[in-house]
């Protein structure tokens, strides 16, 4: 894992990236939280150049009950720095991935690592977090056609339904939107488009 602490933007001490880097650590004797880490530091190094320093990393209920994932700038545990999966995504309890395989579960948490990750990069490397979008603005979009060009997927709007761009998928629901129909196979997915 990186050793660097972000100066950018947002600069994260060397104690918060210390005590973040510790706790990643931690995860590594549990099989499903050394999963996405190992995942998130492939996250970091294809896409987002190695900048980020490991989030914390935890399986809990997001804020709302249609979020699969959430990233915090604050986190309970008091740190900066928090993405939270939903646990249900991952034992197969979810409505939408009751009859999805093991192997499908586990494309689908990746996607929306993936999306907090790009959350994480907005918010400690760039510094523009779309505030009037909810998070899913220009800088957002950009990220996510970035490295949906990278991935093979087609490109995706701001949330917000205007402009030349109207008619594409919001990014508010990147990458699941436009992942091809059988990319998910088993999940009954019902992807939400905001606005």
């Amino acid at each position: 894992m990186t050793t660097q602490t972000l100066t950018g933007p947002s600069p994260l001490a060397e104690t918060d990236a210390a005590h973040r880097r510790a706790t990643a650590a931690l995860a590594a004797g549990r099989d499903d939280l050394r999963w996405l880490h190992e995942l998130w530091a492939g996250f970091n190094s294809a896409h987002f150049g190695g900048v980020m320093i490991p989030p914390y990393i935890l399986l809990d209920e997001p804020s709302t009950p249609r979020r699969y994932g959430q990233f915090a700038a604050r986190g309970g545990l008091g740190g900066r720095g928090q993405i939270m999966i939903r646990p249900s995504l991952l034992t197969g309890t979810h409505p939408h991935l009751r009859a999805a395989g093991e192997t499908t579960r586990r494309r689908f948490v990746a996607d929306v690592l993936l999306h907090e990750a790009v959350h994480q990069w907005q918010h400690e490397a760039d510094g523009h977090t779309d505030s009037g979008y909810h998070g899913h603005g220009p800088v957002f979009r950009d990220q996510a056609n970035r490295i949906g060009t990278a991935l093979g997927l087609p490109p995706v709007r701001t949330s917000k339904r205007r402009g030349p761009d109207a008619g594409l998928p919001s990014c508010s629901q990147w990458p699941h939107n436009v992942r091809p129909a059988d990319y998910y196979a088993g999940a009954n997915l019902t992807v939400r488009e905001d606005r």
